[in-house]
């Protein structure tokens, strides 16, 4: 027998040897290296796992196997691949043409792009990954930024303001203090500004006449290499303290915080997050709390009660609060008070209630604690800490956490003044408040002027952040809202407006006003998630992400990213609530009802008639037509499939009884469906059994071979069709509120900021 290439009915790909057998694992062929998998088959394009290295079949050379090269993959991310074909996971790569590269775990183990940092020094990678070397040493611009980079490449990174404070002074003065981070590089000899650059002190506090107001871009400050940073808040120097409040969490059960806004609370800290055995835990009525705390015109804050033992508690702690906290700001509920850390519980250092795991020592706990505010303020918080007086002295450094600029809220009761008087907060007891008894706070610092309500603490505002997992990569995805909804927005419609070979879909502000809705939708559906279906970064939403780059037209590329930035703060609201939007390619028509499908009953989710929306669209630009679309599935597919939905299932009878629909509603959809003889929910049938499209469909029972399916729409059918909000688009009678809205009844267009 002679070796050979043997393709299958199906299009599969083996190398057959001469004794019959077949090659399997990553194996050479004509020179070429190729990954077989464990039943032969060639591995076509994509990565290819030999044993726990990674390789990668390049689709353009017929699946040879990358080699001693970097190579650009799906994503359009570069990787590095050595002389074995192996990915290079970790270091610094000179390919043969001379270029420098560099990838690793911080870069996704992809070529790193960009300004990226490694072993706490930030250099510049191009677009293809190729390493920034100067010729020597000074200052150059790389993506419209102008730093100074040393001889070894690496960039002296300007310096960070970490927080801009208000205090009173003596008489009608305020003094304001700027606390910030020299990273790379000494503070000038005058490194403060206070008047936008006139004029430099060696200072960083200014005192100020109660009243003024300090202008956006006036606090500047100043490193050696000569780096600037400025300060883009204003600032209207009040010069009092914000006063008495309450601190609460669900132990306090509902509250009247009407009662207690008439009764003199100015502020409240509210516990957001704790912990429920061993998990973390969203406290039950830290939402609540906070929507009505603001509606009386309470300030805000919140606090994380924590039992952390490591980073990697703590870094879990301040994600959940952080998915808690931006649900809340889609309805438009933002704190206007610090978030801070409560670090006191007893097994943080008691052995016999902490046990083996528990911090050894104050350095560990103060680390712990302030990886946690850095995460915070990592987020766009302003953080801070909270313990009792005895702890902050006997097991955590918390004078040498308030030296490095951290907020502290001290617990010291039953004194007429706190021992630490520079607290910015002192909790010093309790009292009798709307009626009822809680913990009593003073606030001596006025963060009205530093918290403007957005969550974004005292720092430069950036652009809000999502967390998705992605079904094309089966991976863990944290990016801005404005890229994470752009890639949904690409993979769900993004070439669907160039048409299916007669016209395209849409043009210019047609198919803008198509894309901004479809972001809307995607965005209003993963915030609801995020609310009301215990998502979290831990276990973030299901989406599919796609690069802007798959999208072949340059023109609809640009179209995207503009929708996108219009619509990022619009969602579709119900009753003042983010609203759960889901969307789908084309129904038969009629849209289905949520009752029907998932067995949840949501007002705005009911059967809306779509008329012939659908079909123009299909008919005028050539688009894959789904009324109707016929599908057929062989017995021992069906039988596959059905078991892993339903393993109950009898299957031993005849084919036409496997199967057995019913219960169809006005608008065709089936709502009920034995697989078996076995009653199975039926949006467990759709999403586990492949073959109909949809559940407006018919079947024809093909003796005992097969089941033709001929479905009516494409998808659950419930909320958005994306066919029919196309051609709605296309027609341009409707404005993307209208559109928006018009899927689901009763719902409102709302702008969020």
């Amino acid at each position: 027998a002679k070796e050979n290439w043997y393709t299958s009915p199906d299009g599969k790909t083996y190398y057959v040897q001469q004794d019959g057998s077949l090659l399997t694992g990553k194996a050479q062929v004509g020179g070429s290296w190729y990954g077989f998998g464990k039943d032969g088959v060639k591995t076509e394009s994509g990565w290819f796992a030999d044993g726990s290295n990674w390789c990668w079949a390049k689709e353009d050379a017929d699946g040879v196997l990358a080699q001693n090269e970097i190579c650009l993959l799906s994503d359009k991310t570069y990787a590095i691949f050595d002389k074995d074909c192996y990915q290079v996971v970790q270091g610094w790569y000179t390919a043969e043409n001379g270029k420098t590269y560099y990838q690793g775990k911080a870069s996704g183990y992809r070529i790193a792009t960009g300004f990226f940092t490694i072993e706490n020094k930030m250099y510049y990678f191009s677009s293809a990954g190729e390493f920034f070397l100067p010729e020597q040493a000074g200052w150059y611009i790389k993506e419209e930024k102008l730093y100074y980079y040393r001889e070894d490449g690496s960039i002296v990174r300007p310096p960070v303001i970490d927080s801009v404070t208000t205090t009173p002074s003596s008489g009608n003065k305020v003094k304001v203090t700027v606390k910030a981070t020299f990273v790379d590089s000494a503070p000038a000899d005058q490194a403060y500004s206070f008047d936008g650059g006139a004029s430099w002190q060696s200072s960083n506090s200014k005192e100020f006449t109660i009243g003024t107001v300090i202008s956006a871009g006036k606090i500047k400050i100043k490193d050696k290499q000569g780096n600037i940073v400025v300060y883009d808040k204003a600032l209207k120097l009040s010069g009092t303290s914000i006063g008495f409040g309450i601190d609460v969490s669900a132990h306090q059960g509902p509250i009247d915080w009407s009662a207690m806004a008439q009764d003199g609370v100015k502020f409240a800290i509210i516990r957001a997050v704790t912990w429920s055995g061993s998990s973390i835990v969203e406290d039950s009525y830290f939402r609540t709390n906070v929507r009505q705390a603001k509606e009386n015109g309470i300030l805000v804050g919140a606090y994380i009660y924590s039992y952390a033992y490591n980073y990697s508690e703590m870094a879990a702690e301040v994600d959940k609060f952080h998915v808690a906290a931006q649900a809340l700001k889609a309805e438009g509920y933002a704190l206007d008070m610090p978030v801070f850390i409560d670090y006191e519980d007893p097994r943080l250092y008691n052995p016999d209630k902490g046990g083996p795991d528990m911090p050894k020592d104050s350095a560990t706990r103060t680390n712990i604690v302030r990886y946690g505010m850095d995460r915070l303020k990592g987020y766009g918080y302003y953080p801070g800490f909270y313990t009792f007086l005895n702890f902050a002295t006997q097991y955590l450094n918390g004078r040498q956490l308030m030296a490095e600029g951290y907020d502290f809220w001290l617990a010291h009761w039953d004194v007429s003044t706190p021992a630490w008087t520079d607290a910015e907060l002192w909790q010093y007891g309790t009292a009798m408040v709307g009626k009822r008894e809680v913990d009593a706070n003073y606030c001596y610092k006025d963060y009205t002027g530093l918290i403007d309500g957005s969550g974004s603490g005292s720092h430069i505002e950036v652009e809000e952040m999502l967390t998705v997992y992605d079904l094309n990569t089966n991976k863990v995805v944290t990016d801005t809202v404005s890229n994470i909804l752009a890639q949904i927005v690409a993979n769900e419609i993004g070439n669907t407006m160039l048409g299916g070979g007669k016209q395209v879909a849409a043009t210019g502000a047609d198919a803008q006003r198509a894309y901004e809705v479809q972001a809307v939708a995607a965005h209003s559906w993963i915030v609801y998630q995020y609310a009301n279906n215990h998502a979290s970064e831990v276990n973030p939403p299901k989406v599919g992400l796609k690069s802007l780059s798959t999208i072949t037209n340059v023109t609809y590329r640009n179209l995207i990213t503009a929708a996108v930035n219009k619509v990022k703060d619009d969602y579709i609201t119900y009753n003042g609530e983010v609203a759960l939007t889901p969307y789908y390619a084309c129904s038969g028509g009629k849209t289905n009802s949520s009752s029907d499908y998932w067995g949840q009953s949501l007002p705005y989710l009911v059967s809306v008639d779509l008329g012939s929306y659908e079909k123009d669209l299909i008919d005028r630009t050539g688009l894959k037509s789904y009324l109707p679309i016929s599908m057929t599935r062989t017995k021992e597919q069906l039988r596959a499939d059905i078991l892993k939905v339903q393993p109950k299932a009898d299957l031993s009878g005849s084919l036409s009884t496997w199967i057995q629909p019913d219960g169809k509603n006005s608008a065709g959809y089936y709502t009920k469906v034995k697989l078996g003889g076995v009653e199975t929910n039926i949006d467990a049938f759709y999403e586990g059994v492949v073959g109909p499209y949809s559940l407006n469909f018919t079947m024809q029972v093909n003796g005992e071979e097969s089941i033709t399916f001929t479905s009516y729409g494409y998808g659950h059918c419930v909320g958005m069709s994306q066919y029919a909000m196309i051609q709605m688009a296309a027609l341009g009678t409707r404005t993307t509120a209208e559109i928006a809205t018009y899927f689901f009844p009763g719902t409102k267009y709302t702008t969020i900021k």
